[in-house]
């Protein structure tokens, strides 16, 4: 808007110099007193015509000056369209020619029928309601995939000692296994701890095979399994005098003591093994777990031992023991006591008592 009314008055002093010309060159004409008068005019007309001049430069210079702060902070997308309404509305409530009664007619009129300031202020509205919802939700999860093959050259097996509960992890998983956690925050969904909040909570656990398809195989052994294992309401900080009480309703993991390496909630250890792992970079690692199980049978089919070793190189996101993501490559070799053969291996291993695997895999949880 400034900028015009600067083009205007430069337009206006345009339309000056015609005559200014043309009164310069009738003096000679008119008397001495005349021409006195005359030049008096002329050097106030030359003053007002400098002071217009000076005027002009000083705003065009404004007006550059705050093109080029537009130009340097540049808005992100999310507060663009809050700019932009707020210039909609700024222009608009300019005041109007004419008087009080008409401009506040006239701007009343044009913020409700102008298109773009209303389609502006609809989108500030949605920015508003879609920022409260992605606070008031979380995703959480683990996952953990990949393909091996066995020494045979068929599909990868697990080595795990029958009856044993558990099986040592590293380089010996042979599903792809996942856990989604679907968070609502219902009160409080900015987690400020002077207040109190409730939260709703589900996680969906998926335990599939490696194959290209769902498994159902007869018996129901090996299927791909997809349960329901936490679905609860929980809420805290409801006691002032005790703002640390939780209060929660339905199903969930409660208090669940975790072994990594075998992926064993504590009851009773019937397996020893370890898992060190040697860092060469900040991402760069070797991870090794020797395993060892014994077994026996309560109604006597099966007695003996299994002894498990991995080698697995890896890429993974940090310097720790628990750096998530990781990608890794295993070579895993057994062997177990004839007692538990036909017990261990699967199918390829049926009839032996020792048995390879190798391939890749990746794990994660955010």
């Amino acid at each position: 808007m400034r900028s015009d009314n600067v083009i205007a008055k430069a337009l206006r002093v345009a339309k000056i110099l015609p005559w200014l010309a043309l009164v310069i060159i009738q003096a000679p004409i008119v008397s001495a007193q005349q021409s006195d008068d005359l030049q008096q005019q002329v050097a106030q007309l030359k003053q007002q015509y400098e002071q217009e001049i000076a005027d002009l430069q000083q705003r065009l210079a404004a007006l550059e000056r705050k093109v080029e702060q537009k130009t340097e902070t540049k808005p992100t997308s999310g507060e663009k369209y809050s700019l932009t309404a707020q210039q909609a509305a700024q222009d608009l409530a300019t005041p109007l020619e004419g008087n009080a009664d008409q401009n506040e007619k006239s701007l009343q009129e044009q913020t409700t029928t102008d298109t773009t300031y209303v389609q502006l202020r609809d989108a500030d509205t949605k920015i508003e309601k879609l920022e409260e919802q992605a606070k008031a939700f979380e995703f959480h999860g683990y996952l953990r995939s990949g393909y091996g093959l066995n020494g045979l050259g068929g599909q990868q097996v697990a080595f795990e000692a029958p009856g044993a509960g558990a099986k040592f992890r590293l380089g010996n998983e042979a599903e792809t296994y996942g856990e989604l956690i679907f968070v609502n925050n219902l009160v409080n969904p900015n987690h400020d701890r002077s207040k109190a909040w409730l939260s709703t909570e589900v996680m969906i656990e998926a335990n599939t095979t490696n194959s290209a398809s769902y498994a159902n195989f007869p018996g129901g052994i090996g299927n791909d399994q997809f349960r329901l294992r936490e679905a609860f309401v929980q809420a805290g900080n409801v006691i002032k005098s005790d703002p640390a009480a939780k209060f929660w309703a339905g199903e969930r993991y409660y208090r669940r003591y975790h072994i990594d390496i075998d992926d064993f909630y504590i009851l009773d250890m019937s397996g020893y093994g370890a898992r060190p792992q040697f860092f060469f970079t900040n991402h760069v690692s070797l991870a090794l777990e020797p395993g060892f199980d014994r077994v026996t049978a309560s109604n006597g089919l099966y007695s003996g031992w299994l002894r498990k070793f991995t080698i697995a190189p890896q890429i993974g996101a940090g310097r720790e023991f628990f750096s998530r993501p990781v990608l890794r490559l295993f070579v895993t070799y057994a062997n177990w006591s004839d007692g538990l053969r036909g017990f261990v291996g699967g199918i390829p291993y049926a009839r032996r008592t020792s048995g390879l695997t190798y391939g890749v895999q990746t794990e994660t949880w955010w």
